[in-house]
């Protein structure tokens, strides 16, 4: 079949036409032919080769254009003739919108939706701000809020003010000549579509009442003094799930408590393995619950244990060391008396 091919990274003039074999259906999978595709951002940093992307794809050229490496539900680029995907990734297409108005809105239009509704838990009656509300997750994002009931401000350039006042936002403020942490404000939810900003940066114009739901990776970084690679290994051994806005690693509370347990089991020397295995219980109810709590009570009794076996161990080597210490006090004494009483004679 024909598909979009990148052979490497490079500029996005490097992706050429070329031929590879069909996909096949496994179980539960369905085939579908394509009619439109769409470049997002993240596309073109696999292309580019930056923010990771080098490191993501190197094994996978040549590929067909549009896979991302560390997605879980695609095996091949959308830029083909025919893609497999699985029932729960697909929906129908609405009749009035063309093709290639679905493929625009797929990714940017669900990444706003799920950022504001499913993690924000935007409701009518609050407040947000969007961050790069003229861009292509703001500019859905600004409308989602809008239907949702939400008062919505955003932050563009003068030049495309009106653009997003068009869209529903009730103001907007330009970023070149206003920080987010200067605007006069307090809201509900705060969007950073732009992917420029952290909860440290806007932790001022939030609406009191609770823990953030989003973090930046830097936040977690700077948190639990650790590196972005530290945290990205945790990811690649499965103990933490960050979600992607705009191409950015997006971390929710429970990855926040999740990382927090990590860096103290990590501490106390535990193995990344025992410390799976008790995050595999976290944040369960009922019966899950307490054998989270009987895993914690062996592990405890397991350490001390190994540290009152220590003990022993360490006393008795004492007792070692201080009769050897005794021992060579008595003969240190009986030369000198030898000594002395030679000198006499």
């Amino acid at each position: 079949m024909r598909a979009a091919m990148l052979h490497g990274n490079g500029h996005l003039d490097s992706v050429r036409m070329g031929e590879i074999d069909a996909p096949t259906m496994g179980k539960d999978e369905i085939l579908v032919r394509v009619r439109a595709a769409a470049i997002n951002p993240a596309d073109l940093k696999v292309v580019s080769g930056t923010d990771g992307g080098a490191f993501l794809h190197a094994q996978n050229f040549p590929t067909a254009f549009g896979f991302l490496a560390y997605s879980r539900s695609t095996r091949q680029g959308s830029f083909a003739d025919l893609v497999v995907v699985t029932p729960d990734t697909v929906g129908d297409k609405p009749p009035n919108i063309s093709h290639e108005e679905a493929a625009a809105a797929a990714t940017a239009g669900s990444t706003a939706l799920q950022a504001l509704e499913d993690k924000g838990r935007l409701r009518s009656g609050h407040k947000v701000l969007v961050n790069g509300a003229s861009g292509g997750v703001g500019s859905y994002a600004v409308q989602i809020a809008s239907q949702l009931g939400a008062e919505v401000w955003g932050t563009a350039s003068t030049a495309k003010a009106d653009f997003v006042k068009s869209l529903g936002a009730a103001r907007v403020i330009d970023y070149k000549t206003t920080p987010l942490a200067n605007i006069d404000g307090k809201f509900d939810v705060v969007l950073d579509a732009a992917s420029r900003s952290s909860f440290g940066e806007v932790s001022s114009i939030l609406q009191p009442g609770g823990a953030p739901e989003l973090f930046s990776i830097s936040d977690l970084a700077s948190e639990f003094d650790i590196t972005h690679r530290t945290i990205r290994f945790y990811e690649s051994k499965g103990l933490l799930t960050p979600h992607r806005l705009n191409g950015a690693r997006i971390y929710s509370r429970r990855d926040r408590a999740r990382l927090h347990i990590i860096v103290r089991a990590k501490g106390l020397g535990y193995t990344l393995d025992e410390a799976k295995g008790y995050l595999d219980l976290y944040g369960q109810p009922g019966e899950r619950r307490i054998k989270q709590l009987e895993f914690s009570v062996a592990k405890s009794e397991q350490v001390i244990a190994e540290l009152e076996a220590k003990r022993r161990q360490i006393d008795e080597k004492i007792e070692e060391v201080r009769l050897i210490n005794q021992i060579c006090k008595r003969k240190i004494a009986a030369k000198k008396r030898s000594k002395n009483g030679t000198r006499a004679v």
